[in-house]
């Protein structure tokens, strides 16, 4: 239910900013018609509202996901077992540095 949440919102935003984008170059000078190139105007009108789509159906939904993971089950291990969980938030900001520095080395 979460993802399809996410999803029909990014379709409704980037469906809101094709309008709003297309309404904006239609409402350029006639000079500026002559500096671009009809084609590079809609392939940039389609892979900015694909970036925007993207980054809120899936990279939001995943961003939730995953803090909302992370702070269940903190809650549970402080549940659970205090001395063991505060050994975990002793560790996390070495854990969070390690896995940004393997996606900084990976992605390079």
């Amino acid at each position: 239910i979460g993802d399809s949440g996410f999803r029909t919102s990014g379709l409704r935003q980037s469906a809101m900013w094709r309008k709003h984008y297309l309404k904006a170059i239609l409402g350029q000078d006639i000079g500026w018609y002559d500096t671009s190139s009809p084609s590079e105007l809609s392939s940039r009108i389609a892979e900015l509202t694909q970036q925007v789509e993207e980054g809120i159906s899936a990279k939001l939904s995943s961003l939730f996901k995953s803090a909302f993971q992370g702070i269940f089950g903190l809650a549970l291990a402080f549940w659970y077992s205090w001395d063991v969980a505060l050994v975990l938030v002793a560790l996390s900001p070495i854990v969070m540095f390690a896995t940004w520095f393997m996606s900084k080395v990976t992605t390079e």
